[in-house]
């Protein structure tokens, strides 16, 4: 199979899906069950496959609200699997490393650059509880790291 490369793509924000991104999508999606962005994959019922992070295991999940089938689930998995997302050697240690910091500092440290996705959502949720409270989930969710040596 010849493979088609994305590399010509010109889009800044992809608002619709192109023939080059299509193209793959329907070659990549089947073989190596991977989710592509940024127009993800659905299942037959046109549920999209979705991940989670589990903030207290620090591993990556399917979306527990959706209602998955057990061959959807599998195919999550694999798209875990095959990029290594819950590897311990693989892992970032960025959320226990801010929420320590907030412990540490007693802040939601808004005014540092963080370059993590989870934990920019992390601290955009914990910043609409009042400060005591931020800290203390700051608290449970590095203890519950620790424990599962994820820092």
């Amino acid at each position: 199979m010849q493979v088609k490369k994305l590399d010509s793509c010109t889009g800044d924000i992809c608002k619709t899906m192109c023939n080059e991104f299509s193209y793959c999508r329907k070659r990549y999606t089947p073989k190596w069950k991977i989710i592509l962005q940024p127009f993800g994959v659905e299942n037959r019922n046109k549920i999209s496959y979705k991940l989670q992070f589990n903030l207290l295991t620090g591993e990556y999940i399917e979306n527990q609200m959706e209602q998955y089938s057990e061959e959807d689930r599998a195919f999550i998995k694999a798209h875990i699997d095959f990029f290594g997302l819950n590897d311990v050697e693989r892992r970032n240690k960025e959320l226990g490393i801010y929420c320590k910091n907030v412990i540490d500092e007693r802040t939601l440290l808004r005014g540092i650059t963080v370059n993590h996705l989870v934990v920019e959502l992390f601290r955009e949720k914990l910043q609409i509880l009042p400060l005591d409270k931020a800290i203390k989930v700051c608290e449970t969710v590095y203890v519950m790291l620790t424990q599962v040596q994820y820092v």
